[in-house]
């Protein structure tokens, strides 16, 4: 869904507005680097420019001191983790 809307591509049959998305991948960026390849093989492409990443502490009411998030976005959070 958050690469479809960063695109602006149909999803599930769905007229989609492109926009931009902030992926944070709370499973770190140890957890992402395995995420990232399969997200991509699935596509068939690589991820687009509009999809950000964040891979550090989020705090989506004020400005972390890693990034900023745009002024208007999609915020998706994202947890995953094998034990």
């Amino acid at each position: 869904m958050a690469a479809a809307i960063a695109e602006g591509l149909r999803w599930f049959d769905c007229r989609v507005e492109a926009a931009p998305v902030v992926y944070a991948a709370l499973e770190g960026e140890a957890g992402f680097k395995l995420t990232r390849p399969s997200m991509e093989a699935h596509k068939g492409r690589t991820l687009p420019a509009g999809l950000n990443m964040l891979l550090q502490t989020v705090q989506a009411d004020r400005p972390t001191g890693h990034k900023t998030l745009p002024p208007w976005c999609l915020l998706v959070l994202w947890c995953f983790s094998i034990r």
